[in-house]
């Protein structure tokens, strides 16, 4: 499997398998699905491929079985395919092999400076309003002409509603709710990166030892 640019904004993935060009394609999505295009007396079933926001390539993930094209697309299941040794990417790899926690925990961290950053900026932005006593002269309307509308008289019927007291917790955090839940999502994905990068490593090995040609070259 090889990724490299084509042209502005585009990346062109190209799928080998023992050496045989199986799919290519070229977009500038982060996420690509590789269908194969070419006859074979083999299922090659489909590739996914994951890019970061900077065009580098983080990961590619194999299906096999008749609906390997769906499940690509959906991201369920799948192989993670071994980096080239040596590569910036099987690096990567390593390292997050031996800190797992460390790097699922950046999850967690993108919560936090989704929490903190837009406050970071509403912040500044008041004390340089404050310090250049900077406002915006708006329009002066005058909405006494405007016509007065008819709106109906609806009677709702009265609902019996329970007399039921939140506790104080729960208060709190449908209050805090757009503080809280950006960092709860963080530490969703990073509990869901780990187990989903030891799944993969144990699906590997089973893949390995049936004997599978699928080596992303």
């Amino acid at each position: 499997m090889t990724s490299q640019e084509a042209g502005w904004a585009k990346r062109l993935v190209v799928w080998c398998v023992d050496g045989i060009e199986v799919a290519c394609k070229a977009s500038g999505e982060d996420k690509l699905v590789l269908v194969p295009t070419v006859p074979a007396d083999k299922a090659f079933g489909a590739m996914r491929v994951l890019h970061s926001a900077l065009s580098a390539p983080r990961r590619a993930i194999w299906f096999e079985g008749p609906e390997a094209h769906g499940a690509a697309h959906l991201g369920v299941g799948g192989v993670d395919l071994e980096p080239e040794p040596g590569s910036p990417l099987a690096l990567r790899e390593e390292r997050m092999a031996a800190r797992p926690r460390l790097y699922a925990a950046r999850h967690v961290a993108v919560g936090v400076a989704k929490v903190v950053g837009p406050l970071a900026v509403a912040w500044l932005l008041a004390r340089l309003a404050a310090m250049f006593n900077f406002s915006v002269p708006l329009p002066d309307l005058d909405l006494s002409n405007l016509p007065d509308i008819p709106w109906p008289d609806l009677h709702l019927p009265s609902i019996p509603w329970p007399d039921w007291d939140m506790p104080g917790w729960l208060v709190w955090l449908v209050d805090h709710a757009k503080l809280v839940l950006p960092i709860l999502v963080g530490i969703a994905l990073a509990r869901s990166e780990v187990k989903r990068r030891a799944t993969a490593a144990r699906r590997r090995d089973a893949l390995r030892r049936r004997g599978d040609p699928t080596d992303g070259n």
